[in-house]
């Protein structure tokens, strides 16, 4: 399945100044880079930028997931729960119905 999210090295850049804190996730991809979420302060801040970092690590996660997804003798091992809570994640990330346990 050819994902559609924007390729490339994920990584949060952070601005903090006297006058605004900005997190932003910014895509890398060789070609240039790509800006995919820009948030300033409103409230908590560290919340804010932790949550940068979590939408950063996005692509990495669902890399994970997929290679448990298709290396067939790691999927068999898994429970039957673990399988279904991975293709879950994996079709909501997808918004699709791709995904099935095997």
């Amino acid at each position: 399945m050819e994902t559609k999210f924007t390729k490339g090295d994920w990584k949060v850049d952070v601005f903090d100044s006297n006058l605004i804190q900005r997190a932003s996730v910014i895509s890398y991809n060789g070609e240039g880079s790509v800006q995919l979420l820009e948030t300033d302060f409103i409230g908590n801040f560290e919340e804010q930028n932790a949550n940068a970092k979590l939408i950063a690590a996005a692509p990495d996660m669902f890399n994970a997931l997929k290679d448990l997804y298709d290396d067939k003798e790691v999927w068999s091992d898994l429970f039957e729960s673990q399988q279904e809570f991975i293709c879950r994640v994996l079709n909501k990330a997808t918004d699709s119905n791709f995904f099935k346990h095997k």
